[in-house]
């Protein structure tokens, strides 16, 4: 079967874009191949998205519930690098039951996806005060691992000492200026005192 279409008149019709579907067949101007960020049609485009993307979270944000409100939350600092310490206080029983109930539900889920061969989270379905206390311990490691590494530099060995393959090496020059310094010569007389 063969269409009397033209493809310039398929690309309009799939472009979900109803003023260029209901348009007469103008020909349409090529688009521009300019990089992202530059030039005035792409920067307006961009803020224009961000409006709209603006307007659909104040829509959206209060029609959530008051758990989802708080997750949405946490979930926004966690992206900007910030970490939520506050947690709600609860009877340590109903803690504990949650708990052991949320493990049971996260192996459930893990052994299912293992099985399927698809991971659909990011934190491996994790709740959100695990993977901050995991965030938190990471963290502070590294924060660990920097300190040691400072102390372990070399340079603070002094002499102009460096590394090399696990070895210390000190330069000869330095070792001789300091035997130079070390016999009480400044390194120009040999020791000798000048006659006055």
């Amino acid at each position: 079967m063969t269409s009397n279409v033209s493809a310039a008149e398929r690309r309009r019709f799939m472009s979900g874009d109803v003023s260029k579907i209901r348009s007469t067949g103008e020909t349409p101007q090529p688009p521009s191949r300019r990089r992202k960020g530059k030039g005035g049609d792409s920067e307006e485009e961009g803020e224009e998205f961000k409006q709209i993307l603006k307007e659909v979270r104040d829509f959206v944000i209060p029609n959530l519930g008051k758990e989802q409100q708080q997750l949405y939350e946490e979930r926004r600092i966690r992206a900007l690098g910030g970490v939520m310490n506050n947690q709600k206080h609860m009877n340590y029983k109903k803690m504990k039951d949650m708990r052991k109930r949320d493990v049971e539900e996260r192996k459930k889920t893990v052994e299912e996806e293992k099985t399927l061969g698809v991971c659909t989270s990011a934190s491996k379905h994790r709740k959100a005060w695990e993977v901050n206390k995991i965030m938190n311990d990471k963290q502070k490691r590294n924060k660990e691992k920097r300190k040691n590494h400072e102390d372990l530099k070399v340079f603070n060995l002094g002499m102009g000492a460096i590394e090399n393959r696990g070895l210390v090496v000190i330069p000869r020059k330095n070792v001789k200026l300091y035997e130079k310094h070390a016999k009480g010569g400044q390194g120009g007389g040999g020791g000798k005192r000048r006659k006055r």
